[in-house]
């Protein structure tokens, strides 16, 4: 996987990159472009980005997302945070994908922070009759693959992140040196 963002002032332009496994035999590859906006005004924070997701084996999947975001953040006690995100033509099917989500994150001693977050997509076409309950699962195991990669696309832009290896040797060693000592170099 990778990433890469050039920032103009509140502007960004970029595109990740990774292979992917939706559990069928294609698609391998997915690139996707994007450019935002993202400004703070006070203790408010706003993120519009127009994402293009494609995949260069399959792209009759290709797709555009607009994906929306405001944050209030209450001093040092806790930012709080709606999302909406807008798919017409959602993975290359005709329909429409629509994304809520509301998160808080918490910081926490040593730089950590404490997040969770609540988003549905899937249960409202499961109640309205438009999926089966294997569909609806298929479809949120690749939503939340899909959710991973854009968190994945955030957090690598915060210096405050220390990425370690999930097979890494040592891992748990690692990872509480990361505690001790959060300005180090990671191990």
């Amino acid at each position: 996987q990778g990433t890469v963002d050039m920032k103009f002032y509140d502007f960004h332009v970029g595109f990740f990159a990774s292979n992917v496994d939706f559990g069928t035999p294609e698609p391998h590859l997915e690139f996707d472009p994007y450019v935002a906006w993202r400004p703070s005004f006070g203790n408010w924070s706003v993120d519009l980005t127009a994402y293009y997701y494609t995949y260069h084996d399959v792209p009759d999947q290709d797709y555009p997302e607009f994906f929306n975001s405001l944050s209030y953040t209450f001093e040092d006690i806790a930012t709080l945070t709606g999302t909406f995100a807008y798919a017409p033509n959602y993975f290359g099917q005709d329909d429409v994908g629509y994304f809520y989500k509301g998160a808080i994150e918490v910081p926490l001693p040593k730089d950590l922070t404490f997040s969770g977050s609540l988003g549905y997509q899937q249960v409202l076409a499961l109640l309205r009759g438009e999926l089966t309950d294997e569909q609806a699962r298929a479809e949120t195991v690749r939503g939340t693959k899909a959710f991973a990669r854009r968190q994945d696309r955030m957090f690598h832009q915060d210096p405050r992140v220390v990425w370690l290896p999930h097979d890494a040797p040592g891992l748990l060693e690692r990872a509480l040196a990361v505690v001790e000592d959060p300005s180090g170099p990671p191990p």
